[in-house]
């Protein structure tokens, strides 16, 4: 807006009387009482402030509904057909005016007076603000925003229209429109009527925010009796104000393959992208998508290549860009069900959006250009005469070959828009036009193209509608107001939208990255970011040992109000669990404020967090993980002291039975099956437990293990090993109690005869010690007279006493604990003297004593009388007899002494 009063003035004063004389000459009194709106009637030209709030209360209003038009055409010639933007082939064109030219008729001085109607604004009345606005109120429409006297602010939008390229402004803020639209002027004054095919066709609307001009297509067809038909595209380049088109630049383009069905400006106002569907070959359902750039510095034109798109419900499809503040390339693609001429009025309509890397993809393309040169300017025949455009000629310019353009969102819209006066599905609307609004929200202009209404074609229905991709629906925003024609040429509504175009486009994004901050060997983690009731989802997985950023995801289109989760799940070739790590997800907006999510699963395979609908920047997320760790302390005991005092736990253990200088060793049970197999990762090497008996792992991740002991001490039997499980967290040190049993001792002797060496069975022995063995002492106490018969059996399993060897004389004393053991006779084989002696048997297996043989323990015969040599009496008859003789005295005695005492 600012380029208006430099380019009036440079058009001079001249154009201006030029247009306003020839304007009052040939508009009679619509000019001289204003323009004619919708309903016939004439606004006053009166003083009123374009941008003064309209009354809500009024048509107009938040709850306006737009009036019917009425039945009366007052348009000069045929409007334009319905669905331009579908047409194959290029649509007719219309040229500039040039302002030094005589008109050749009197059409053409009515022409030659619309053009300098367009392009002057200070004394024409049909074109003063206040019957501008005056217009507007009575079409039922908002004030703009004072936004707009800066050309294109946030939310600011423009659309053009298919016929006389009539372009709009309006804002867009939350769901409604807040101001306009607002009519900025026509790329042309009417439609030609020395030109084929359905008349002008405009399209691929661009803003330059920074440089305030606009460009777009203008596409023709133009007979010519010595080559025939001719096809090019025009791209134009213009200045807008309210009421107010300048054109400044029309560039004439040949074999370019594809009408300009879309269009935008990147954010620094340098290259004009537009895109169209390519003839191809391929099936009906796919279309192949060509983006070109025109660069405005250097003036050269970029074929930055072509995708396929698809497959659609039907070929008929129709092209759109945006770019967002990240200067991302979006690329829109739709189309409805049906053929591409007879569509299905209860079909679906499908939206696909793709992603393209601009940046790359321009630099990539940068071999392709090929530079408009003067020498190549052509004269073309315009309604004022002949005018020199500089020409480009698609043929001699490379093909980048295939464009990277990233599938982001894909919807299905089966039933018609909310909102419309009548219902069905999609299969009659064509949607045209794409643009981003600040609320998050993505719009479309989209017409109905069944049930027409005027002689024209005009769609029955055309309007800017929110695209609800929570639940696949168009939810009506604004319905464009029928004709209204503000001169004899100019017609405003007077034909579909074919494109929009939004200022600081906002295409709120979300992303994931994987941030590792420590991991078990070569875990690996998935991480995707995906809209909660389906259809989006981006991932990425990690790979090799790396830390910190591992792994980001592309960023998915975050609509509002939407929801959308963030997880986290182990990669296939990872051996750990997910909850072996402690998890966690940040996210922040683009001003680096914290986004609020929710946990929603925390299982040992996926971990979830969601986020509901918030503010409408880029959201990024970060998932940390962090490998869970533990610690193991193992405290090695004698089992056997333990138990004698009686102990519970390591509390209650006395200090005797802490093993020291015993070798652990720690080994990962990935099958958790409790035992170390061979192939099993051990940790660390073999640790020595301390004077305390302890041996400590530390930072351990989370998981199963098990403690081993590679040898065992001497006196013990070998440990089989301790599962342990480590879950990490806050949880305390694990301490666990790892016992080794003492091995049990053997104490063994044969009773012989002295003589002659030979076993001798039946003798009964007694042990006295410190045992605390099952064998002799189930209690555990010490022995005490513990009596040991000989066991002369058939096999040891039939001996039921302490004596386990089945052989008369001999001796075995089995599992015996560890202590000093005292052994005597107690009763000797018949016939034998009774052993006086005392065996001592030290057994202490941890010293290398735990079988004692106390060998061969000799027995002497006992003494036999001798017999008289003589056969006289021996003296032992004499000590017999005086034996018997003293025992009778004394019972005799014995008997008186009671006798007396009682009598």
């Amino acid at each position: 807006m600012g380029r208006k009063n430099s380019y009036a003035t440079a058009a001079g004063a001249a154009i201006a009387g030029i247009g306003l004389v020839t304007s009052v000459m040939l508009a009679g009194p619509a000019f001289a009482d204003g323009p004619t709106v919708a309903d016939g009637s004439v606004v006053d030209a009166k003083p009123t402030e374009m941008r003064a709030a309209v009354n809500q209360d009024e048509p107009g209003g938040p709850g306006f509904s737009n009036p019917q038009p009425d039945s009366q055409d007052t348009r000069e010639g045929k409007d334009v057909a319905h669905g331009e933007k579908d047409q194959p082939a290029p649509q007719p064109d219309a040229q500039p005016v040039d302002p030094a030219a005589q008109p050749a008729s009197e059409s053409e001085a009515a022409e030659a007076a619309g053009a300098a109607h367009l392009r002057t604004d200070e004394r024409n009345p049909a074109n003063t603000e206040d019957d501008r606005d005056a217009g507007r109120g009575r079409a039922g429409y908002y004030a703009l925003s004072s936004a707009t006297s800066n050309f294109c602010d946030p939310g600011d939008s423009y659309w053009i229209e298919s016929g006389s390229g009539s372009v709009e402004a309006f804002t867009l803020r939350n769901d409604r429109i807040t101001g306009g639209p607002i009519w900025m002027g026509s790329a042309t004054w009417h439609k030609k009527r020395n030109t084929t095919g359905t008349g002008s066709g405009y399209d691929a609307l661009a803003v330059d925010r920074k440089h305030g001009r606009i460009f777009f297509a203008d596409h023709a067809t133009v007979m010519s009796a010595a080559s025939g038909n001719k096809s090019y595209v025009t791209i134009v380049q213009a200045t807008i104000a309210p009421n107010t088109l300048i054109q400044t630049e029309r560039i004439k383009v040949v074999g370019a393959g594809m009408p300009f069905k879309g269009g935008t400006m990147d954010n620094q106002g340098r290259y004009y992208v537009f895109a169209g569907d390519v003839t191809t070959s391929r099936s009906a359902q796919y279309s192949d998508i060509k983006v070109m750039a025109y660069d405005t510095v250097t003036r050269r034109v970029l074929t930055l290549g072509q995708f396929s798109a698809g497959p659609f419900p039907a070929a008929r499809t129709n092209v759109d860009l945006l770019f967002d503040n990240s200067n991302q390339l979006y690329v829109m693609v739709a189309a409805t069900e049906g053929t591409r001429n007879i569509p299905d009025p209860n079909g679906a309509a499908k939206i696909d959006i793709y992603r393209v890397d601009f940046n790359a993809a321009s630099r990539q393309a940068q071999g392709s250009a090929a530079e408009l040169l003067p020498q190549k300017a052509e004269k073309v025949s315009t309604s004022a005469g002949m005018s020199l455009v500089p020409a480009w000629t698609t043929n001699g310019v490379a093909n980048a070959g295939p464009l990277s353009a990233k599938l982001v969102h894909s919807a299905m819209l089966s039933r018609g828009p909310e909102g419309v006066p009548f219902g069905g599905g999609m299969g009659r609307w064509a949607i045209t036009g794409f643009l981003a609004g600040q609320d998050g929200n993505f719009y479309v202009s989209a017409n109905h193209e069944g049930n027409v209404e005027h002689r024209a074609g005009r769609p029955r229905y055309n309007g800017i509608f929110k695209v609800d991709f929570e639940r696949n629906v168009l939810v009506k925003v604004l319905e464009q107001q029928k004709s209204v024609n503000l001169d004899r040429y100019n017609f405003r509504f007077g034909s579909p939208i074919t494109d929009m175009e939004g200022c600081v486009a906002a295409v709120p994004t979300i992303r994931a990255a994987k941030d590792v901050v420590s991991r078990a060997g070569d875990d690996q983690f998935r991480i995707s970011v995906k809209k909660k009731n389906g259809g989006q989802q981006a991932s990425a997985i990690t790979s090799g040992r790396a830390r910190n950023r591992a792994a980001v995801t592309d960023s998915l289109l975050r609509f509002a109000g939407s929801t959308y989760l963030v997880e986290e799940e182990m990669a296939t070739t990872s051996s750990l669990k997910l909850s072996a790590y402690q998890k966690s997800v940040t996210c922040t907006d683009s001003k680096n404020r914290s986004v609020r999510t929710t946990v929603v699963a925390d299982t040992k395979e996926r971990y979830a967090v969601e986020l509901s609908a918030g503010s409408f920047r880029d959201v990024s997320c970060t998932v940390r993980n962090e490998l869970r760790t533990g610690s193991i302390t193992a405290v090695k005991h004698d089992h056997d002291s333990y138990a004698k005092a009686g102990a519970r736990d390591e509390a209650s253990m006395p200090p005797e039975a802490r093993l020291a200088g015993v070798g652990l060793q720690l080994c990962r049970d990935v099958n958790n099956n409790g035992t170390c197999e061979p192939n099993e990762q051990r940790i660390g090497g073999v640790q020595s437990t301390d004077r305390q008996g302890e041996a400590s792992w530390q930072n351990l991740p989370v998981g199963d293990y098990v403690i081993v002991e590679p040898h065992a001490p001497n006196g013990y039997q070998r440990f089989a090993g301790l599962p342990v499980r480590v879950s990490g967290g806050t949880q305390s040190p694990i301490r666990v109690l790892v016992p080794n049993s003492r091995v049990k001792g053997k104490i063994t002797w044969t009773k012989v005869d002295a003589s002659n060496g030979k076993p001798l069975g039946g003798s009964i022995w007694q042990i006295n010690g410190n045992d605390n063995s099952p064998a002799t002492s189930p209690k555990h106490r010490v022995i005490r007279h513990t009596t040991i018969a000989d066991c002369n059996a058939a096999n040891s399993s039939a001996c039921k006493g302490p004596d386990k060897d089945p052989r008369a004389g001999h001796f075995a004393l089995q599992d015996m604990g560890w202590g000093t053991y005292f052994l005597r006779e107690i009763k000797a084989p018949t016939g034998y003297k009774l052993s006086r002696q005392v065996h001592r048997a030290d057994l202490y297996a941890n010293q290398g004593r735990a079988n004692i043989a106390l060998g061969n323990i000799k027995n002497e015969k006992q003494d036999v009388p001798p017999l008289p040599l003589t056969g006289g009496v021996g003296s032992d008859m004499f000590y017999l007899a005086g034996g018997i003789v003293a025992a009778l005295s004394l019972g005799l005695a014995g008997w008186l002494f009671r006798k007396r005492k009682f009598s």
